[in-house]
């Protein structure tokens, strides 16, 4: 029993009427992008932008990232003050 040909003749003809339509794979080469290109940082912070974005459009996550820096601004600016708070006393006398 034998196995019909599909491609005959006249099919490969037909398809085929431009000798430029007729280019091998491997001789399509690789060619560089040659537009504008963005920065690395701008490449390698698109995920994180995205998914910052739309996690802070939850107002429950927006309103719990505001309560947890109270904290430590608070705690910030007590060691600020308990540092420096004789230059302040100090920076006091010379404006008065």
């Amino acid at each position: 029993m034998a196995i019909p040909d599909c491609d005959t003749d006249s099919d490969s003809e037909q398809s085929r009427t431009k000798k430029d339509e007729l280019m091998a794979v491997y001789r399509r080469g690789y060619q560089r992008y040659q537009g504008p290109t963005s920065g690395r940082w701008t490449r390698f912070m698109v995920l994180p932008r995205f998914a910052w974005r739309r996690l802070y459009q939850r107002r429950l996550v927006l309103l719990l990232t505001v309560v947890a820096m109270i904290w430590p601004l608070l705690c910030g600016i007590f060691i600020y003050l308990s540092n420096n708070l004789e230059l302040l006393k100090g920076a006091g006398k010379q404006f008065t």
